[in-house]
């Protein structure tokens, strides 16, 4: 077989794919285009976020306002949430829409992205329909607000991280569909997403080593998209928390205020005794 030969079937397939992806992309911007105009009558005429992402937008706000004095006035405000917060502070001020609504844009512009990916993952794998993209986008926006309207929160933010990584663990176990490019896409934004939440980190090490144990093979552990998720969060947690000294005195600073309101063990003792004794008595 010539070089020419070769070169001519590799084009082919390239234009191929991109003739398949093209379709795809279209519905994603379309049915991203209907959920944003939705969501966005829907918070302006129905309902409203909570309570909990109004008070981080407007630490943002007053973050982006007073710049460096802004430590003057708050204490503990994660890295990874003013960064999140503020972009959509910065949407805010670019478009002219209300604070509020520029969180659920972003947020939406999120959820698409998330389900995207992971309608790519399934489709390369087992050949997913349109309905995969469409019914993944409809559950990631109605549980969360359906659920204590948790749609923007960091909750839902790693809901949408760990959603390309659960697909491309259904789809591919074995690691032989899906390239390198895509995991790490997936590894990258699942670790980006860990952040505003480090614990769940915990979740997905969890996952892997059963998976790993089940599988009776440990290096499963060691995948692209695991090793950049958990850099991402390592890197972060060191910056912030070892490196900035402010932030150790800012964290020394909350748990002195959690352990003054903390009854002494002692008194733990003595109210789990009187407890147990009136326990007794009415048996």
């Amino acid at each position: 077989m010539s070089v020419e030969t070769i070169v001519g079937q590799g084009a082919g397939a390239g234009e191929a794919k991109r003739q398949e992806l093209l379709p795809a992309l279209g519905l994603q911007a379309g049915v991203t285009l209907a959920l944003i105009a939705c969501l966005m009558l829907f918070y302006t005429t129905v309902y409203s976020v909570h309570t909990d992402l109004a008070g981080i937008l407007l630490s943002s706000r007053l973050a982006e306002t007073l710049g460096g004095d802004f430590e003057k006035y708050s204490l503990y405000f994660p890295p990874a949430e003013r960064i999140w917060f503020s972009c959509a502070v910065w949407l805010s001020d670019l478009t002219g829409l209300r604070l509020d609504l520029s969180s659920i844009l972003l947020t939406s512009l999120a959820v698409s992205f998330s389900t995207g990916l992971a309608y790519y993952i399934r489709r390369t794998t087992v050949g997913a329909s349109p309905w995969f993209l469409i019914v993944s986008m409809a559950v990631l926006v109605i549980v969360p607000i359906l659920y204590k309207n948790l749609y923007g929160l960091r909750e839902h933010m790693v809901v949408l991280g760990l959603w390309p990584y659960l697909v491309l663990r259904l789809s591919d176990p074995e690691n032989k569909v899906i390239g390198m490019k895509t995991r790490v896409i997936v590894g990258i934004w699942m670790g980006a997403t860990l952040t505003l939440k480090y614990l769940y980190a915990l979740v997905v090490l969890l996952l892997e080593l059963g998976d790993a144990a089940i599988r009776k093979r440990p290096l499963l552990v060691f995948r692209i998209e695991n090793l950049l998720a958990g850099a991402i969060v390592a890197a972060y947690l060191f910056f912030w928390l070892v490196i900035d000294p402010a932030q150790r005195e800012a964290i020394a600073v909350i748990v002195s205020a959690i352990d003054a309101n903390l009854a002494s063990t002692q008194a733990n003792l003595e109210q789990s005794a009187i407890h147990f004794s009136l326990a007794i008595f009415f048996l």
